[in-house]
């Protein structure tokens, strides 16, 4: 008797919440009837339909169900009292692009607050605009002139790292190639050497990869996802650990440049060189030190969320990229070859510089096919603001919109044979035979697009040149890699490589 009775009162309560999230919800219901969706269930709303769903298994799963349920390549999700838009419709991206209407981040990027603070990546509003404009500059191609000497002597480094490798076991290439990355985004940034490469351990490198960590786990697991539970967790606690260890790190070298100032002023020369005693090459902080908003200049806090989000931004996304575009040039040897060819071509074996880079355009075009099949990262996200109308869908405010540039980048009416990598076909876009722009977002797209696009393009033919000159790969699975989302796309297993000295004549 007793059993029934608590059934009885958990159905009542079960029937009592639904009709209060109904009650509530029910205008929006309304609203977005119309929108493409499978069949929801009371308070989950969508989400059963991603209960005992691998993390390698998730892409294709979501390909599924855009075929099954969508149309127009859109798809409505509820999760909970969350409403989601996921969309592949390249007009969607086009108006997503251009319109400050949906220039706010959703509340997804809130598991990187703590790290980053409202650096550029999360910032919204007037601050996010008035720190664009004051950034913009800094990527100007007088500065990433000075970038490739860094490129260049950190490739150096990690030549010597991966001979080591050459003729034997297997080589986990992502794990060189994020310390690689890591020291780039370092020097760039702050004008200090981690030396990740050769100090692998350090408490800095262990605490950026504990970083990457917590932000997979917080987008991965529900559980880590609210505030108020997860900072009683022993994940919570390793974050705060790691973030004393790297807000200390460029609070201090914030100090240090600003006593500096103090002493000998600190200018910027119309080349980008700054200015300090004696002359040497500007960075990241340098710029922000020099800079003004409304005619004050940035605080320490201000500067650190911006170059923190610099670190976060050109470290694993730049890894990744190169991890995947080995992986291509590894299973395709014609096109490998190819681009040692060009590389030959322009640089023989002289020393990488910013005009050289520029002509390696069929190395190009394997970047931008990599990047299309492995965008670094595979989604991002707007928050609707004020409810208003995309493309003849009227868009409630609060809503997310998502938008995955892996599913978009393999659609059959964008690209042809889209799961084949075929450099060639950017070739042919360059021509005039081009496809809709909106369907190749990999660095997202309009005003909130990556503003380190052109550095991250230089740094991967930087390091493309160095490696290939020196080594051939060949890849040492046998099937293609089980994607995961994350932060950034990864991978269920390594990705393992051979490497050899490359024969020259």
């Amino acid at each position: 008797m007793f059993v029934v009775l608590l059934i009885c009162l958990f159905l009542l309560a079960l029937l009592c919440a639904s009709w209060l999230y109904y009650s509530k919800y029910r205008s929006l219901i309304a609203l977005t009837s119309d929108w493409p969706s499978g069949p929801s269930w009371p308070l989950i709303g969508h989400a059963h339909y991603f209960l005992n769903i691998a993390p390698e298994r998730m892409f294709e799963h979501l390909r599924e169900l855009y075929a099954k349920y969508g149309r127009e390549n859109r798809l409505k999700f509820w999760f909970g009292t969350e409403l989601n838009l996921f969309t592949g419709n390249v007009h969607d991206i086009a108006e997503l692009s251009t319109s400050l209407a949906y220039n706010q981040k959703s509340e997804h990027y809130g598991v990187l607050l703590n790290w980053l603070g409202e650096g550029l990546l999360i910032s919204k509003g007037e601050k996010w605009l008035q720190r664009r404009k004051l950034l913009t500059p800094a990527f100007h191609f007088t500065i990433l002139k000075q970038f490739v000497e860094v490129f260049e002597q950190q490739a150096s480094v990690l030549l010597a790292q991966l001979s080591a490798s050459v003729n034997g076991e297997p080589l986990e290439l992502f794990k060189p190639l994020s310390l690689y990355t890591l020291d780039v985004i370092c020097e760039t940034s702050m004008g200090v050497s981690i030396q990740a490469q050769t100090l692998a351990e350090s408490d800095y490198v262990r605490a950026v990869h504990i970083m990457k960590h917590v932000t997979h786990q917080r987008l991965s697991h529900l559980f880590y996802h609210f505030d108020f539970t997860y900072r009683w967790t022993p994940l919570a606690w390793e974050e705060r650990k790691a973030l004393k260890t790297l807000h200390g790190f460029t609070t201090r070298i914030i100090e240090q440049r600003r006593a500096e100032q103090l002493t000998k002023p600190t200018t910027l020369s119309a080349n980008g060189t700054a200015e300090l005693g004696i002359k040497r090459k500007s960075n990241f902080l340098d710029i922000l030190l020099n800079s003004e908003v409304n005619g004050e200049p940035l605080g320490n806090l201000d500067i650190r969320e911006e170059v923190d989000t610099f670190i976060f931004e050109g470290y694993e996304t730049t890894a990744t990229a190169l991890q995947f575009l080995f992986y291509n040039l590894a299973t395709h040897a014609e096109c490998q070859q190819r681009c040692y060819e060009e590389l030959i071509e322009v640089f023989g074996h002289d020393p990488v510089h910013f005009e050289g880079l520029k002509n390696l355009r069929y190395i190009e075009l394997c970047i931008k096919e990599s990047l299309r099949l492995y965008p670094p990262v595979p989604a991002f996200a707007r928050k609707v603001v004020k409810q208003c109308q995309l493309n003849g869908l009227t868009v409630p405010a609060g809503t997310n919109i998502t938008v995955l540039p892996m599913y978009i980048g393999r659609l059959p009416e964008h690209f042809e044979e889209p799961d084949l990598f075929r450099p060639e076909r950017f070739a042919a876009q360059s021509a005039g035979n081009t496809s809709n722009p909106f369907a190749f977002v990999p660095f997202s797209a309009g005003a909130r697009n990556c503003v380190g696009q052109k550095f991250a393009m230089l740094e991967m033919k930087t390091v493309l040149v160095h490696v290939l000159r020196r080594f051939e790969f060949s890849y040492a699975g046998n099937q293609a890699p089980e994607l995961m989302f994350g932060v950034t796309l990864c991978t269920r297993l390594p990705l393992l490589f051979h490497i050899k000295e490359r024969s020259v004549a």
